[in-house]
C-alpha cells in the first residue's frame, strides 16, 4: 500500500511537470521559457522513471529506470542555470562557449551512470534491498556521484542568488515572480539533503521525486497567477523611474510588462493595474494611440504627435520603437510618451499674434510703384480702370487725409478783386 502511494506520487509529479513543459513550451519565443520547458521535461522524465523504479523487484529492471532517470536529472542543473541566465536578461553570458562549458558535468555525468558497471566511478556498489516492504536500491556513491551532487548545488545556489537579486532590483510583480521561482525550487532540494544525510525517515529513498508535486504546483500557480512568460522582465534595466518622458514595455502580444512613474501620471493607470494587461483593455480612449501601435506591428521605429480623445487638450509626442534579442527575435516594444501641451498651447499663441500681425499689416495703407494719372484734370485711375479725384484716390489708398485752401496763385486767378484789394491795403499800412 505504501508502495503504490510512492508510485502515485511520482506519476503525479510527471504529469504535472509535463503540462507546465507543455504550456510554456507554446510560449518558448519569451525569455527564458524554452529553457524552463526543457527543465521541467526533465523532472517529468525523472518522476516518471522513479515510478517505474519504485514499481521493479528486480535489480536489473530497477538499474534500467535509474538510467533513463538520469537523462533527467543530469541536465535538471543545466536547464536551470541557463533559463536563470536568459530570464534576468544576462543574454550576454549564453554564448556558445558557456553553454557548451556548462554541459561538460551533466554529459560526462550520464555517461558514467550509463557506464558504472565498467568503472565504478559514480556507484561504487548497487543492491537491492527490502525496506517498508518494497523493493528499494541502496546505492553507495562515488567519486563523481559527489562531483555531480557539488555542480547541482552549485548551480542551485547561483540560481537562487540571481533570483534573489532580481528580487530586490524589479518591480512588485517581478519580485513575486522571482520569489516563486526561487521557492519552488526549494522543495526538492530539501528532499535531496535529507536523502544524502540519511536523516530521511525512509532510508534509501529519494524524496526528491515527491516534492516536485510542489514544485509542479507552484510552477502552474505563478503560470496563471502572476504571468510567468506573459510578463518578463523585457527591457526593464531601461527603464529609469525617474525620467521625464512615459515609459512602456510592452511583449509581443501588445500586454503591458513595464511602466514607469512618468506614464502612470500622464495616463492615469497605476502599475499595480497595468501589468499584464493589453494597452488596448488599458487605454480604450486612447484611439489614436492605439491606431498607432497597431501601424506599428511591422515598422521597426515609429514618431508621430497624437491627441488625446478624452482631453483634446492634451498633445503627446508618441515614439515607438521595437526590441529585439541578440538572435534578432521579436520581443516586444518599447513606447515612449512626452507629453507637449505646453508647447502646443506656446506654439497656438505663437500663431494667433502672427495672424494679429498679418491683419494688422493688412491695414496699414501704402502708396507706391506708378500711378496712372490724367495729364489734364489730374484724375487717377485705380486698378479697376476708375478714374478719381486725386484727393479722393489718396485718401483710399493711404492714412492721409486733406484740408482744403487755396494758394496765392491760384487767388490771383480765382479772386483777382480781392487779391489787389489785400495788395493795397498792405501797402497803405507802410
Amino acid at each position: 500500500m505504501q508502495q503504490n502511494a510512492y508510485i502515485l506520487f511520482s506519476i503525479i509529479s510527471a504529469i504535472l511537470s509535463s503540462a507546465a513543459a507543455v504550456y510554456i513550451w507554446r510560449r518558448r519565443a519569451a525569455a527564458g521559457a524554452l529553457f524552463l520547458a526543457l527543465l521541467m521535461l526533465s523532472i517529468a522524465v525523472w518522476s516518471f522513471a522513479y515510478a517505474m523504479e519504485l514499481s521493479g523487484t528486480e535489480k536489473q529492471i530497477m538499474r534500467f529506470w535509474l538510467r533513463i532517470e538520469y537523462l533527467g536529472i543530469a541536465f535538471i542543473p543545466l536547464w536551470g542555470i541557463l533559463f536563470t541566465l536568459q530570464y534576468i536578461g544576462c543574454d550576454k553570458w549564453l554564448n556558445k562557449r558557456n553553454i557548451v562549458a556548462l554541459s561538460i558535468i551533466p554529459v560526462i555525468t550520464l555517461i558514467l551512470n550509463w557506464t558504472n558497471e565498467w568503472h565504478h566511478l559514480f556507484y561504487k556498489e548497487v543492491n537491492l534491498e527490502i525496506s517498508h516492504g518494497m523493493a528499494i536500491l541502496a546505492l553507495t556513491k562515488g567519486i563523481w556521484y559527489w562531483v555531480h551532487i557539488f555542480f547541482v548545488y552549485a548551480t542551485y545556489l547561483l540560481n537562487s542568488f540571481l533570483l534573489l537579486q532580481m528580487y530586490w532590483q524589479r518591480g512588485r510583480l517581478y519580485r513575486v515572480q522571482a520569489l516563486t521561482i526561487v521557492i519552488a525550487m526549494l522543495p526538492p532540494v530539501i528532499g535531496n539533503v535529507l536523502y544524502l544525510t540519511n536523516l530521511s525517515p525512509f532510508p534509501n529513498l529519494d524524496l526528491s521525486p515527491f516534492a516536485f508535486n510542489i514544485t509542479g504546483i507552484l510552477i502552474i500557480w505563478g503560470l496563471f497567477n502572476y504571468r510567468l512568460f506573459n510578463v518578463v522582465p523585457v527591457a526593464r534595466d531601461i527603464l529609469i523611474e525617474n525620467i521625464s518622458d512615459g515609459l512602456f514595455v510592452l511583449d509581443i502580444a501588445n500586454c503591458v510588462v513595464d511602466i514607469n512613474p512618468a506614464a502612470q501620471r500622464l495616463t492615469g493607470v497605476k502599475i499595480s493595474s497595468a501589468i499584464g494587461q493589453n494597452i488596448k483593455a488599458l487605454l480604450p480612449g486612447w484611439t489614436e494611440f492605439l491606431a498607432c501601435i497597431a501601424d506599428n506591428a511591422d515598422k521597426e521605429k515609429m514618431r508621430q504627435k497624437i491627441i488625446i480623445a478624452e482631453n483634446i487638450n492634451q498633445h503627446i509626442d508618441l515614439r515607438i520603437i521595437r526590441l529585439k534579442d541578440r538572435q534578432g527575435n521579436k520581443r516586444g516594444k518599447l513606447i515612449i510618451l512626452r507629453d507637449i501641451s505646453a508647447e502646443k498651447e506656446l506654439e497656438a499663441k505663437r500663431e494667433e499674434l502672427i495672424h494679429n500681425l498679418q491683419e494688422a499689416l493688412a491695414q496699414v495703407k501704402t502708396l507706391s510703384g506708378l500711378l496712372p494719372i490724367c495729364a489734364n484734370c489730374k484724375k487717377i485711375r485705380d486698378d479697376q480702370g476708375y478714374w478719381h479725384q486725386v484727393e479722393t484716390y489718396i485718401k483710399n489708398h493711404s492714412e492721409a487725409d486733406f484740408s482744403h485752401s487755396i494758394c496765392p496763385e491760384c487767388g490771383k486767378k480765382l479772386y483777382p478783386e480781392f487779391y489787389e484789394e489785400a495788395a493795397s491795403n498792405s501797402i497803405d499800412s507802410l
